[in-house]
């Protein structure tokens, strides 16, 4: 695993007796109050064992950051060169609850940092790093357990909130998965900062200004506190950047200038880690104005902002399928994407002569998002 130096210039913590007083009883209500609702919300969103059916996926209404945002799996290192990162050495314990004395009393110092990340749209996505000292970070004989990280800022309606155990989960894009305070920390990790799927409970906006204390469990000590100031895009370079292409661009794009002119893109998953496959159809029309179909799909690294595709153009088939041997097809050039932001898609063509002569083989243009998929919604 990869580790990272740490940057002396970022170690911003507040001395731990300004912190608020850790309530151990407050954290364990939550983390009851969080399990008991995430139960309730399993069986309506996926249905119960038993029933007739699965309830209907959606976009997660309480999700804290947009969920074209992040990759899964989390990367470490993403805060390295961000402006607005705060890090400190913290000394953690082991598990006080284990029936080995040495665990119980086991101390490490460990490094953390808070971060943000630019989303679409003036959005940002908070994370935490905990980086285990290379020499142990993997082993499970001795080990440190997660602190408490509880939120002081405002909530997405703007009333104040003070000393709330939050969620954090190194799953990204998720409505349920939680990490608890004294849980192992067997390795290394990177948590993404989410809202509770609960409508009971204060939405916290992260892209305002906070304060994470960072407290251990078993002793309800303050350790530190990570101040982040109001999130402000225009110190992240990132922010001017294409995003990531992704499933959430999968959908139809339009042309608000050209009726009856489209594209449809879908982003498929290929069974590894590594890679996915883009394809597109461009539904458009030959010099004559008779509807011509290009098409092209390629695999492409996960995480590139731009693809780049060869295309296929269609020609002599029949309705319906009515000949046998099907259309046939030729070689037409490239084409090549990318997505300023969620709602615009750009693409630069460079095609041959064939079907199209009338200057317009080569050139770009924008293309507007028509609606979301299901499940997939791009902010």
């Amino acid at each position: 695993m990869t580790k990272y130096l740490i940057c002396a210039a970022l170690a911003l913590p507040i001395a731990a007796a300004a912190a608020p007083k850790f309530d151990q009883a407050a954290m364990e209500k939550a983390r009851h109050a969080a399990q008991a609702e995430t139960a309730i919300a399993k069986a309506t969103a996926t249905g119960v064992k038993g029933g007739t059916a699965a309830g209907e996926v959606t976009v997660n209404p309480f999700r804290s950051y947009p969920a074209s945002c992040l990759q899964s799996p989390l990367a470490f290192g993403m805060w390295s060169g961000n402006p607005e990162a705060v890090q400190a050495n913290i000394t953690l314990f082991g598990d006080a609850f284990s029936s080995d004395a040495g665990e119980r009393n086991y101390l490490e110092t460990d490094t953390i940092t808070v971060f943000r990340l630019p989303c679409a749209d003036g959005y940002s996505v908070s994370l935490i790093e905990i980086d285990r000292p290379s020499n142990v970070d993997g082993h499970t004989d001795r080990y440190p357990t997660l602190p408490g990280v509880t939120f002081s800022g405002l909530s997405t309606t703007g009333a104040s909130v003070t000393g709330y155990p939050l969620r954090y989960s190194d799953d990204v894009n998720t409505f349920f998965a939680n990490n608890f305070a004294n849980s192992p920390l067997y390795t290394s990790n990177v948590y993404v900062l989410e809202n509770y799927y609960n409508s009971s409970a204060p939405q916290l906006n992260y892209n305002q200004a906070f304060t994470l204390t960072i407290n251990d469990f078993a002793t309800s000590q303050n350790l530190t506190q990570f101040p982040l100031a109001t999130y402000n895009p225009a110190h992240y370079a990132a922010t001017s950047q294409p995003l990531p292409v992704s499933g959430y661009m999968s959908t139809n794009w339009g042309n608000p200038d050209e009726n009856g002119e489209g594209i449809i893109v879908q982003v498929y998953d290929i069974g590894n880690s590594t890679s996915r496959v883009f394809s597109f159809a461009w539904f458009t029309y030959d010099d004559a104005g008779f509807p011509l179909w290009i098409y092209g799909d390629t695999e492409f690294p996960i995480g590139s902002k731009t693809v780049t595709v060869p295309t296929l153009y269609f020609a002599n088939g029949a309705f319906a399928g009515s000949i046998a041997a099907g259309a046939n097809f030729a070689s037409w050039g490239n084409a090549t994407f990318s997505f300023p932001d969620c709602e615009h898609m750009t693409v630069s063509y460079n095609g041959s002569a064939a079907p199209i002569n009338n200057g317009h083989k080569q050139g770009s243009k924008t293309f507007a998002r028509i609606a979301n998929v299901n499940g997939l919604a791009c902010i």
